[in-house]
């Protein structure tokens, strides 16, 4: 496997080239879970588009498929993935490697070899990522760097020579090498005629979506506005067209008026001094957008929640408060950790649980904080009479997505005691269950 992490440094993001191509780009790789808030996307990879899967073991169990999400960050003209970008592909595949050919050519920004980790499993089974080693950082070197035209022929020409020219026999340079496709492309599950057929389909999605956008009269930060007013969804490509194309003549007939270009302008001043946290002069000029455009006026309502979400953060040290809490309350259920020594703490990096009922099955539990933060990420699962996997719907015990949500040090408390209480009443009645 592969980590692509920028440093902390460059968790801002990468400059986008294209915000077309990005919505293509994303179209082609991968297949969009959720979008919880505006610019926030959690991505899973299209299986069909990867010439193999180098996923661990724990990742594919039902409690684990949280790790194969991707967060991607879209800012303006920028794109983040503040935690990091798994390629789930083997380093020893040579198709693994022209699959990052063609990905970084795809992507809308500009990819770095250098940010580049490769994941190692460890004596306790447990992923850490490592700097590649001298060879795979030659191979992710040579594939991601982009070169001038005539850099790319004269080393395909000095690399023909030296590995495909028959003794005696010289290469015209006037005759440029193309390589040999069989070899380049030799492992790669799609193939030279795939990929040709998926940039096709990506310029022929682009060009589609060229015909109704108007960028002039319409910038991406005021689309993007439209979007949001009309609430428009779409499930396409096809339906992300005909939305762009509701919203672009919904905000050119909206901004024909003075004052709906001044609230527009309210709103966007509003939105910089949220992020500054001066929270007044945030509320206040969402009041006055909404005063002069009646379509932020529940906005207002909006704003006001997400400035008492911000005003009622705190510090939380989770680690402790579960070590106090839940987890001398779980160990007395008889749970233990799964790998490695059973420490009587509980940490993140052993937080996958295993417990055996009655009738010797197992029982799993992982807890951590969430990717997102502020909210504790658990799942419960189970091996049934059949050997297969089942999975707990939370939500049937009680705990439903908000009620494992917390912001400040008292709620972290509050939601561990509710946990705690659902393992000794209905989780565990649910873990007897199997026999």
């Amino acid at each position: 496997m592969f980590l692509y992490c920028p440093p902390k440094s460059s968790y801002w993001g990468h400059t986008i080239t294209s915000q077309e191509d990005l919505a293509a780009f994303f179209d082609a790789y991968f297949d969009r879970v959720e979008c919880d808030q505006p610019g926030t996307r959690v991505m899973t990879w299209k299986t069909s588009v990867l010439p193999n899967t180098d996923w661990p073991e724990e990742c594919l169990k039902p409690e684990g498929q949280r790790w194969q999400r991707l967060l991607f960050i879209v800012t303006g003209d920028r794109l983040s993935f503040p935690l990091g970008m798994v390629f789930p592909i083997s380093p020893q595949e040579p198709a693994s490697y022209e699959f990052l050919r063609r990905f970084s050519q795809a992507a809308p920004f500009k990819m770095s070899p250098k940010h580049f980790q490769v994941g190692v499993l460890g004596k306790t089974s447990l992923l850490a990522w490592r700097r590649p080693n001298r060879d795979v950082a030659a191979r992710l070197q040579e594939v991601l760097v982009r070169r001038s035209p005539a850099q790319t022929a004269a080393s395909s020409l000095q690399v023909k020579r030296k590995t495909l020219a028959p003794p005696g026999r010289e290469i015209s340079e006037k005759k440029p090498n193309r390589g040999n496709p069989d070899e380049m492309m030799a492992g790669t599950a799609e193939g030279p005629k795939a990929f040709t057929q998926q940039l096709q389909d990506m310029e022929e999605k682009a060009a589609r979506l060229a015909l109704v956008r108007d960028k002039e009269n319409v910038p991406y930060d005021v689309l993007n506005e439209g979007l949001r007013l009309c609430h428009l969804t779409w499930d396409d490509w096809d339906g992300y067209v005909k939305a762009v194309s509701v919203a672009q003549e919904y905000m050119k007939t909206k901004l024909k008026d003075p004052a709906n270009v001044r609230a527009l302008g309210l709103v966007k001043e509003a939105e910089e001094l949220f992020w500054k946290k001066q929270y007044d002069e945030c509320f206040q000029k969402i009041s006055e957008a909404a005063a002069l455009d009646p379509d932020y006026v529940p906005r207002v309502e909006d704003c006001r929640k997400a400035i008492e979400i911000e005003k009622r953060k705190g510090p939380v040290s989770l680690t402790r408060a579960i070590n106090r809490i839940l987890f001398p309350r779980l160990r007395k259920l008889g749970f233990h950790q799964a790998y490695g020594d059973d420490s009587p703490e509980w940490n993140e990096l052993h937080s996958q649980l295993v417990r055996i009922n009655s009738h010797g099955r197992e029982g799993h539990m992982d807890m951590c904080r969430s990717r997102w933060g502020r909210t504790l990420d658990l799942s419960v699962s189970r091996i049934g009479s059949d050997g297969e996997y089942q999975g707990l719907d939370l939500s049937t015990v009680g705990l439903e997505p908000e009620s494992l949500r917390y912001l400040n040090q008292k709620e972290a408390d509050a939601m561990l005691k509710r946990v705690a209480a659902a393992f000794e009443g209905p989780i565990l009645d649910w873990l007897e269950e199997v026999e």
